[in-house]
């Protein structure tokens, strides 16, 4: 660890969570179990990078019904139209946020592309990433010297991109492998996905 910073008492995993599913909860459990931490659920307001968001209100209901059974906790940080940097966040949710190392959970695509993201530097100096990975791709990023902690178990093969097309097909026994029951009753009590 840089500077012997002492680690932040929580990990925050941000995301679209649209919607969450299965392969979100394993890597969050692991980052919980391996930290010794609590995992906090950050739904994204609206990112940039993301389109055919639904309303964050929704996205934020699924990650509560999931927090109430994996103890998990989640945060309202990002609600919002403005789109919010991840270092803007994590300056309002950590207290002397330069003197932390804080854990933060992502997958492999945003450690790659995170020289991209608004104050990279800050980011690197005082982020614990707590990489799940995904597929094959490499863990690096080396436009960037980073703290990195690396999840062991395997990621569950599945998307949100693949719920929603399922969701739009109405193919509920598929959807049982990759989403707890009672978000996919929210999805459908809800006709969220549906065209």
């Amino acid at each position: 660890m840089k500077d012997n910073k002492p680690v932040w008492h929580e990990c925050y995993f941000g995301g679209a969570f649209n919607p969450i599913h299965y392969g979100h909860i394993e890597a969050a459990l692991e980052a919980q179990n391996t930290l010794r931490k609590p995992v906090v659920l950050l739904p994204s307001g609206n990112p940039p990078h993301k389109q055919n968001l639904i309303p964050f209100i929704h996205r934020y209901k699924m990650c509560e019904l999931v927090a109430q059974h994996y103890n998990f906790k989640v945060s309202k940080a990002e609600q919002g139209t403005t789109p919010t940097p991840t270092i803007n966040t994590l300056r309002n949710l950590v207290p002397d946020f330069e003197n932390y190392l804080v854990p933060f959970l992502v997958g492999t695509d945003s450690i790659q592309n995170l020289h991209t993201w608004i104050e990279p530097d800050a980011l690197s100096k005082n982020v614990l990433w707590v990489v799940a990975p995904r597929g094959n791709a490499p863990i690096e990023n080396p436009k960037l010297k980073l703290n990195v902690l690396t999840l062991k178990s395997p990621p569950i093969d599945v998307s949100a991109t693949m719920i929603r097309q399922l969701v739009q097909k109405r193919d509920y026994n598929t959807l049982k492998k990759y989403l707890p029951d009672y978000v996919l009753d929210y999805i459908i009590q809800l006709r969220l996905y549906h065209e």
